[in-house]
């Protein structure tokens, strides 16, 4: 019917078509097949190409054909951005509808390259219901579409629909036997396009030849996974678990690496073999897998189920286990192949007499497979479960206990830790189901116990210490004796919510004696908002406080501790709902008080002095007349927060009234200004009453809209009444206000600190003053609104202009904005004549020109450029960004700058004689214009966008523009994605060339050539950081390239047309330190060779890495400050500024913003940290915090001795008992980098099963003398990122050898000791390295020999067969302390056994204090004599010592000759003095001892 009276009414000439739309609702029915002549044509044009506020909803209506009419296409092509939305509509089936889709986007493809209009993805977008077709007919969509638009010759311009589509791909084996052959190029195609792979999902079966094909679809895939349904059919599973299988058998026998690992890869998910977690169905397909591949195994003799331990190795995330189906032993030994323990959910009860036998039975089987579980739970159970259910459900727990304990205390044990979780036993927080599961669980166990007489109930106690986190209870429903002795149990006392309501005196009695075992009493604020029913839970309180009482003061004091906390009655703060509970528990304790006459308030009392953190009151509520009484009995003030508006004079008084009790009040900002309009009205009206809210609103006051004279007198007078030594703050956005309310306002207010408003009330109040002449107020309203007169977004006429001079004549030093403010011109040069009054100036590009324009007119041009320059500070801003404002930023637009204008800003920045910035970007200007600003180059520091820059280059003639242009650009030019010939940089070479604090060149993007960079080579050397990424340099440009890089650190070369960088990784002049790798870059080269990583600086990646940077970075080492606390290694350095800072003892290095200082530490880690995740700890654990500072990078060494090994370490981040995996933003050959924000715990971690063999290690000796005849040497093999101070802290007993420690060890290498001596012995014979990370250090071999040797060599062999051995480390030791680098440990107790600590230059400024205490005036007097005249180094001038007091004298001295020095001179001028006594000595001993200005055994002499 719409399809024929739009058919109708397209073929007249004077329908009304907006009426009709308007009619159909903006739909437009068109027959899809129908021929239109040219009045239809036209008409139908007509419609679809009018603009339009509401777009047309266009329906196309199939018959029989499915060809569209040519004249209808065209009309819709062209009127796509008018149309809303875009339906086809048939009666047939959905087949013909996805057919005319597809011609639609074909025809729409061949349009938009026939006539260039943007035409696809419109379509698409119009299209966007096509998403509710199955994945299956998107799937055979596609498909179809791809090789029709292949033979027309559109796949490129049909891109954003297979971009768009399918959002997974289904692919039915069983019917797609033709299209396979061509399935690998669609999907090649797609994931081309796309950027992304795509799941696919598989239904049917097929044969060994498809399959192979398949295989070759697995490189452009995310995932393989199977239909839902499958488990709705035992065949549909079994044909999937083939095909399965049978992909496996194929991938191991065309290519048993690449093929395997790719579907190993795409079927290792956690839900895997479906989209989603499907519980028991995934469980069951696993199992079924299993028991298949097994059974295939025996039958054929071939090894399958290796290649799917991935699969089990990620999935399931949880078991589920249904017991009324039997648990074979084919269970367990599937779960033995999972790589981590998994939690187990049982489900399957039955109310049937036989089948507690069978899950018995079942209990039996499944206890074999608790060491392989992490939690095990039951399904949850619903609220009306029955009882019989809920009895066999406890009926498996009991089994599962009493069958444990049977088995004997391991297998109890283990059973204990799955079950000691605060769910037990759902997967989640269940509430009253858990609670009434547990106190039945108890019920039955006690049943039980008295049944048979065995003795279960100690069993079950770690369940019961662990679970609920919340008793969950319903009062209601009644309380049995078995909850006090369920909650008996409990290790802890925990909370208690309460949902339902009784007053049954003996269930409150019951309940009462149960709150010895209750952390805190609450209600389910939920609940009581759903159910309305805060009077029940009121009553059922006050109730429980009556009870409490007649039971005694013990228990009244119990029910008031756990009532007692801030948010009561609720676990949470529930603002406004809290607060009315407790009015109405104090309005309900007062009637039931004066109806019963008994006294229950004092009892409430703990209750009102811890809660609420905030009373909220919502006034369009009401506010009960009890408000302040209620208030009253809290112990001290509370915030306030009001909601709503009144017009209630009585409930305004209540407010008032409960000022006193008020600590901070929270309201809209029309609420002071209602209360001042509705109380003033009153007779009994006093201003000093409301001025009491000032104080709880912090003195801040807002007034907006409407401000007649009378609500201004008001709040004037309120204000008026302010304590004066407060800090008023108004702030003033009135719609409209008059001149007599703003002086009504203002007269009152004589300390008004601060004034907020907007820039139509500055200007009004300008205005105002300007026509009254009271300057005075000038200072009043710039001074409170903190010396700003904002005018931004305001078009000003004269009036307001003689208004704003006025203002700036009473005004000193003030701030002025205009942005986006219209001044007429022949004002502006008058404005200026008064900048000098102005300290900060705001102006927009458009107002700066016209400025600019009328300093270049005025009389005194150098006086009012200067001025305004000044104002400005010397900074002129024609930036896209100068247009900002409070309102947002105007749509990009460009700046046509005049000859005019940029004369106008040259002859300003020439009259100013100072450095002016001058920021260009988003500006254009001709050449003839751009050559006005040379002149003044040399006192501009210029920014502009890259084409105006290399275009002012160009036009640089002269050797003094290039040294003024380059003067202007700074340290950096950045002419990135701009095209440079020759010519340009012939100029740049120039610019370069009298550049002299030049640091960064960009020239990415540029189409560099070999020619065009030997234009630039001479003058390379002087930039640090240069960017030639992306350009067209070959093997030769590059080679001359890297013999300039003198001082440059960072070179970026990639992606240009170089093939060998070992030039630039073995530059002599500059060596490589690190190199940055871009995992994602694709490789041109096949070459997948290994190196193992040496001592070199220059270390050697695969070839598929595609970035290079050449990065030299300054890290300054440092010897941190180490003591020990609780036996625990303390490090500690600090910074005065910002930079990269290497430990030497840890090899640490951090990334430091500015000064710092930082404590870190060693500490051991937990593996059950790792257990969720696939990584393994690869180094210590650091503990790292900052008393001053922020890292913003951390360096942790790490011990990979090969480049693929580096791919699979990464950073641990252990943080609130969460690991999180961190990626490196470098990996060098010695350290792995990250960026982080927050600071704990960090340690390398590597991938499990990876495949590492070689890592860095260290070889370390200690020295221990057994008795007078023997000697024993501890030899410890360890990797290299192991802290060798960590060790010696260790094993401290002992001495240790210093020698060169570096080795490559293998993994799980079997080494051997052998000596030089003659006579020694070693044990172990053989040691085979695990690098495992254990917290604990152990030696790897004991060496034996006589106490005379003095001196031997040490070998260390790896054994890779009887009769072969390699040499890993071979030494020379001598055996003495030479360790004379050691460091300095300071112990808890103070200093160590020598006395040692690590003394710095802030306690020698303490000490020097300490030290000039310790001398007499005329000793003061003569140390400065002998300071003045002191010739070993730099004397201090008699000036400056003149005056100076004892703690000044401190830092003159440690500033003047620093921290050694001032040691030195302090030490002789004490002993001219002399004072050598034990007083000063004591204090100077430790400084000269460090520096070596005396020895330990000259301090022993003393």
């Amino acid at each position: 019917m719409q399809c024929q009276i739009w058919r109708v009414a397209l073929q007249e000439s004077s329908t009304d078509f907006d009426n009709l739309l308007r009619l159909f609702g903006f739909e437009m029915h068109l027959s899809v097949q129908e021929q239109q002549n040219s009045k239809m044509f036209q008409n139908t044009k007509d419609v679809l190409t009018a603009k339009r506020q509401n777009k047309v909803k266009l329906y196309l209506h199939l018959d029989t054909q499915q060809f569209a009419a040519k004249s209808l296409l065209e009309n819709i092509y062209g009127s796509l951005h008018n149309i809303a939305d875009l339906r086809v509509i048939s009666t047939g089936r959905s087949s013909e509808v996805l057919s005319f889709q597809m011609d639609l986007f074909l025809q729409g493809a061949l349009y938009e390259m026939e006539t260039g209009q943007t035409c696809v993805p419109q379509l698409l977008s119009l299209n966007s219901h096509f998403s509710l077709h199955s994945p299956s007919e998107q799937s055979n969509f596609i498909c179809t579409l791809y090789l029709r638009a292949k033979q027309m010759g559109v796949l490129a311009v049909l891109q954003p629909v297979f971009q768009a589509w399918p959002s997974y791909w289904v692919v039915d084996l069983a019917e797609r036997k033709t299209s396979l052959f061509f399935l690998v190029e669609l999907l090649k195609f797609h994931t081309k396009i796309s950027k992304m792979k795509k799941p696919v999902e598989i239904w049917g079966s097929a044969e060994e030849h498809e399959l192979r094909i398949f295989l070759q679809c697995l490189p452009y895939v995310s995932q393989v996974r199977f239909s839902d349904y499958i488990h709705n059919k035992a065949d549909d599973t079994k044909a999937a678990i083939k095909v399965l299988v049978d992909l496996f058998i194929c991938a191991s026998e065309i290519d048993k690496d690449n093929y395997l690992k790719m579907l190993s890869s795409v079927c290792s998910y956690s839900s895997f073999p479906f989209a989603d977690d499907t519980g028991e169905n995934q469980s069951t397909f696993l199992l079924e897998l299993y028991s298949y591949v097994i059974e295939y195994e025996s039958r054929t003799g071939r090894s399958v189920l290796s290649a799917l331990l991935p699969i089990y190795q990620s999935a399931p995330t949880v078991w589920v286990i249904d017991l009324s189906k039997s648990v074979t032993s084919l269970l367990y030994q599937t779960m033995q192949l999972q790589g981590t323990k998994r939690p187990v959910e049982l489900k399957g009860w039955s109310t049937d007499e036989t089948e507690p036998r069978n899950m018995l039975t079942c209990i039996g089987n499944f206890l074999q497979c608790l060491p392989l579980l992490s939690q095990l739970r039951l399904e949850l159970l619903s609220g009306d479960e029955n009882k019989s259910v809920r009895k066999t459900v406890i009926d498996v727990i009991l089994g599962l206990f009493i069958s444990a304990s049977d088995k004997g205390d391991d297998t109890l044990k283990i059973l204990y830790s799955l079950c000691s979780y605060s769910s037990f036993p759902f997967a989640d927080d269940t509430g009253e189901i858990q609670s009434i599961f547990l106190v039945e669980l108890y019920f039955f166990v006690k049943e039980y116990e008295t049944q048979t007489g065995r003795n279960v109930l100690p069993a079950l106690l770690p369940i019961y210490q662990s679970a609920p986190s919340v008793w969950v209870l319903d009062l209601s429903k009644g309380v049995t004796s078995f909850l006090y002795q369920t909650m008996q149990l409990q290790a802890t006392k925990k909370p208690v919510e309460l949902r339902g309501w009784t007053n049954n005196e003996k269930d409150l009695k019951c309940f009462l004696h149960c709150l010895s075992f209750v952390s805190q009493l609450r209600f389910s604020d939920l609940g009581l908002i759903l159910n309305d029913d805060i009077s029940g839970a009121v009553k059922l309180v006050v109730h429980l406080f009556i009870s409490a009482s007649e039971s005694g003061a013990e228990t009244l004091n119990i029910l008031s501790s756990v009532c007692s906390y801030s948010t009561f009655p609720f676990a949470d703060d529930t603002g406004e709902v809290q607060s009315t509970f407790l009015l109405e528990l104090y309005s309900y304790v007062r009637e039931f008080e004066s109806q019963t006459g008994r006294c229950v308030l004092p009892a409430l009392k703990p209750i009102y002095q811890s809660a609420p953190a905030t009373w909220v009151i919502h006034l369009s509520k009401g506010v009960t007349p009890l408000l302040c009484e209620t208030m009253q009995v809290q112990a001290m003030k509370r915030p306030v927060e009001i909601r709503g508006l009144t017009t209630d004079e009585s409930e305004l008084r209540t407010i008032l009234h409960c000022v006193p009790y008020m600590l901070e009040l929270k309201c809209s900002g029309r609420f002071f200004q209602s209360v001042c309009e509705v109380l003033s009205t009153g007779q009994n009206w006093n201003p000093v009453e409301v001025a009491t809210l000032l104080r709880p609103l912090n003195f801040t006051v807002t007034l907006m809209e409407m401000l007649p004279r009378r609500i201004c007198s008001a709040v004037g007078r309120v204000l008026s009444q302010a304590d004066p030594k407060e800090h008023l703050c108004l702030s003033l956005f009135p719609q409209s206000i008059s001149w007599q309310g703003m002086n009504a306002l203002f007269s009152a207010i004589s300390r008004l600190q601060k004034l907020r408003t907007d820039s139509q009330f500055v200007r009004n109040a300008l205005n105002e003053i300007y026509a009254s002449h009271a300057g005075h107020l000038v200072t009043n309203l710039v001074r409170s609104s903190d010396n700003w007169i904002n005018l931004s977004e305001q078009e000003l006429e004269s009036y307001d202009c003689a208004a704003l001079r006025f203002a700036l004549h009473y005004s000193d030093d003030v701030k002025l904005n205009l942005l986006g403010t219209v001044i007429p011109k022949e004002e502006a040069e008058n404005i200026l004549q008064l900048l000098h009054r102005v300290s900060e100036l705001r102006v927009d590009r458009h107002l700066l020109l016209n400025l600019l324009d009328a300093c270049s007119r005025s009389r005194e041009q150098k006086k009012v450029t200067t001025s305004l320059l000044m104002a400005l500070h010397n900074k002129l801003d024609f930036s896209q960004s100068s247009t900002a404002n409070l309102f947002g930023q105007e749509s990009r637009k460009t700046l046509s700058l005049s000859d005019v204008d940029c004369r106008s800003i040259s002859t300003a920045i020439q009259l100013s004689a100072c450095d002016t910035e001058l920021i260009m970007f988003d500006c254009e200007a001709s050449d003839g214009t751009l050559l006005e600003l040379f002149p003044a180059l040399r006192h501009i520091h210029l920014s502009l966008d890259k084409p105006e820059l290399l275009r002012l280059m160009l036009l640089t003639q002269y050797v003094g523009e290039a040294r003024a242009l380059a003067r202007s650009l700074g340290k950096e030019i950045d002419l990135s994605h701009t095209t440079l010939n020759s010519c340009a940089c012939e100029v740049l070479g120039l610019v370069l060339e009298h550049s002299e604090h030049l640091s960064h060149l960009n020239l990415s993007h540029c189409k560099l050539t070999d020619s065009c960079l030997n234009l630039l080579l001479p003058h390379l050397h002087k930039v640090q950081e240069l960017d030639l990424s992306n350009n067209d340099i070959t093997d030769t440009g590059a080679q001359k390239l890297q013999k300039f890089l003198v001082r440059t650190q960072t070179v970026h070369i990639f992606n240009n047309h170089i093939t060998d960088m070992s030039f630039f990784m073995n530059n002599q002049y500059n060596p490589v330190v690190s190199i940055e790798i871009d995992h994602n870059w694709p490789t041109e080269k096949g070459d997948h060779s290994k190196f193992l990583v040496t001592d070199d600086p220059v270390f050697m990646m695969k070839q598929t890495i595609g970035i290079l940077t050449k990065k030299i970075t300054t890290v300054t080492v440092f010897d941190p400050e180490i003591s020990v606390h609780d036996d625990v290694i303390v490090y500690r350095f600090e910074c005065e500024m910002g930079g990269e800072f290497q430990c030497r003892a840890t090899e640490l290095v951090f990334g430091m913003k500015d000064r710092g200082c930082v404590e870190y530490r060693v500490i051991h880690w937990d593996i059950g940290c790792f257990s969720n995740n696939n990584y393994e700890p690869a180094g210590p654990l650091y503990d790292i915090k900052t008393t001053i500072g922020e890292i913003y990078l951390l360096h942790l060494p790490h011990c990979e001795a090969e480049a693929d090994a580096l791919g699979d370490i990464s950073v641990a981040h252990m943080h609130d008992g969460v690991t999180e995996i961190l990626t490196p933003v470098q990996i060098t050959s010695s350290h792995v980098t990250v960026r982080i924000s927050g600071l704990s715990s960090f340690l390398v971690v590597r991938r499990r099963g990876c495949m590492t063999r070689f890592v860095r290690g260290q070889v370390l000796l200690f020295l221990d003398q057994i008795n007078r005849v023997e000697q024993r040497l501890w030899v410890f093999l360890l990797a290299r990122n192991v802290s060798a101070t960590e060790i010696k802290k260790e094993h401290q007993e002992f001495t240790p050898i210093k020698t060169s420690s570096d080795c490559i060890l293998r993994q799980k290498g079997k080494y051997c000791l052998s000596s030089s001596l003659k006579k020694y012995k070693v044990q172990p014979k053989t040691y085979v390295f695990h690098n495992t990370r254990d917290p604990d250090h152990h030696s790897a071999f004991e060496l034996f020999f006589g106490s005379e040797v003095s001196e031997l060599r040490v070998r260390i062999h790896e054994k890779r067969s009887p009769k072969r051995e390699t040499t890993k480390w071979n030494r020379r030791v001598i055996l003495k302390c030479n360790d004379n680098r050691a460091y300095k440990i300071k112990t808890e107790g103070g200093t160590n056994g020598k006395g040692n600590c690590l003394l710095t230059e802030k306690k020698w400024r303490s000490s020097l204090s300490d030290l000039l205490d310790e001398l007499h005036e005329d000793e003061l007097k003569k140390m400065k004599a002998y300071m003045r005249d002191y010739t070993d180094f730099a004397p201090i001038p008699k000036g400056k010592l003149e005056k100076k007091e004892r703690h000044e004298l401190v830092d003159l001295i440690v500033e003047t000759w620093g921290f050694q020095t001032s040691v030195q001179a302090v030490a002789y001028i004490m002993r001219k003095l002399p004072r050598n006594d034990y007083a000063v000595t004591s204090i100077l001993k430790p400084y000269q001892i460090q520096f070596g200005l005396i020895t330990e055994q000259e301090n022993t002499d003393f």
